[in-house]
């Protein structure tokens, strides 16, 4: 129940999620969603001991280490898109930081209140 709880958290904010369990202590979650202008976007972070307090410090972990102007330059370069779309990017890329720090608060809020992730009353009937 606590995975089918984040897929549908993750869903409500916007990302599409893939779980992998690597083994009995750590489950892999590859959240995606797609920039406004359809570029994907992805990241990875990994949930240990079924504890989501650690899924949600390793979100917390990318946001904080992620750097859209960084991506939004390397991204442009790759690309061949050039200086001329660097501040779109740019936008995009802080969008995208944004929207993980979203979820992570919505994350950080169920676990802190354990009475929002008890199925609504209709499951189980």
């Amino acid at each position: 129940m606590l995975l089918q709880t984040i897929i549908d958290i993750a869903a409500k904010c916007g990302w599409s999620v893939t779980v992998s369990v690597i083994d009995i202590d750590c489950t892999a979650f590859d959240f995606r969603r797609r920039t406004r202008s359809g570029v994907p976007f992805c990241f990875c972070a990994d949930m240990t001991g079924g504890n989501p307090a650690t899924l949600l410090d390793e979100i917390l972990s990318f946001i904080d280490a992620f750097q859209p102007s960084t991506f939004a330059r390397q991204w442009c370069e790759l690309s061949g898109a050039g200086d001329s779309l660097e501040a779109r990017a740019l936008a995009e890329m802080d969008d995208m930081r944004t929207e993980a720090w979203l979820l992570a608060v919505e994350l950080s809020e169920t676990i802190a209140s354990p009475e929002r992730r008890t199925p609504p009353w209709h499951i189980w009937n």
